[in-house]
């Protein structure tokens, strides 16, 4: 996957670029994402980066789960991303941790695990992102 840090001519992309890009990230490989409602990976076997992502409903919401290296590879690493995440958590549209400056919150991932060990660091993603954040409506922004 390639970096989203920078363009071809060194210019690194627009927040609202970013945003869009991630919205259709998630739109296109929807299908792919392991829907833990179902199925969950097993700890210590499986690799929490061997699917593109995690998705799940939880007291109905439906979120979108990215490790920091999958959000990375979608948006790269630059000031704009880092703004992308400060949008986003202040729209609602990333859980955080209470009282705490992350973008990184625990999540159920595995299974097989004693305790704790089946939850990991990810960004949680509101899938409302999707309906805020297409292509088409980036202009408006």
């Amino acid at each position: 996957m390639r970096h989203a840090s920078k363009d071809d001519e060194g210019i690194e992309p627009s927040v609202a670029d970013l945003l869009a890009k991630l919205a259709q990230y998630l739109k296109a490989h929807h299908s792919e994402f392991m829907y833990l409602n179902k199925k969950r990976p097993l700890k210590g076997t499986d690799k929490i980066d061997s699917v593109p992502g995690y998705r799940a409903k939880v007291n109905g919401t439906r979120w979108y789960y990215l490790t920091a290296g999958q959000l990375e590879g979608v948006i790269g690493t630059g000031p704009n991303a880092n703004s992308v995440k400060h949008r986003l958590a202040n729209e609602g549209l990333l859980d955080r941790p209470k009282n705490k400056n992350k973008f990184v919150v625990q999540r159920r991932i595995f299974r097989g695990g004693k305790g704790n060990k089946n939850y990991a660091w990810v960004h949680a993603i509101d899938a409302a992102i999707l309906k805020k954040y297409t292509l088409e409506t980036t202009g408006s922004q």
